[in-house]
C-alpha cells in the first residue's frame, strides 16, 4: 500500500502519519503561495500607479489581502501591519 505512495525524497519516512504530513503540507504550501502571489500582484499595481486618487482606490483593497493573509498565518501579524504601514506611507507619499 505504501509502495506506490512514496515521494520522490529519498530520506522521507514512509510510515502513514509522515505521509498524512506531507500531504497536507504541501497543500498548505499550495495555498500559501496561492496567498502571497496575490499580495505580489497587488504590490506591482501599486507601484505602477502614478496618481495619489488611483493608489488611494487600492489602498483598502491591499489592506485587506494583508489582513486576512496575517488571519490565515500565511503572514506573521506584525509583518502584515509593517507592510500596511509601509504601503500606507507609499500611498500618502504620492502627489
Amino acid at each position: 500500500m505504501f509502495s506506490e505512495m512514496r515521494y520522490e525524497h529519498p530520506l522521507m519516512a514512509e510510515h502513514a502519519s509522515a505521509l498524512k504530513r506531507h500531504r497536507q503540507s504541501r497543500k498548505r504550501r499550495a495555498r500559501n503561495n496561492t496567498v502571497k502571489s496575490g499580495i505580489k500582484v497587488l504590490h506591482k499595481k501599486l507601484k505602477a500607479i502614478s496618481t495619489k486618487a488611483e493608489a488611494l482606490k487600492l489602498l483598502p483593497e491591499m489592506m485587506s489581502v494583508y489582513h486576512k493573509a496575517a488571519a490565515k498565518h500565511v503572514l506573521h501579524k506584525n509583518t502584515a501591519a509593517r507592510r500596511v504601514s509601509l504601503v500606507t506611507r507609499f500611498v500618502n507619499s504620492l502627489s
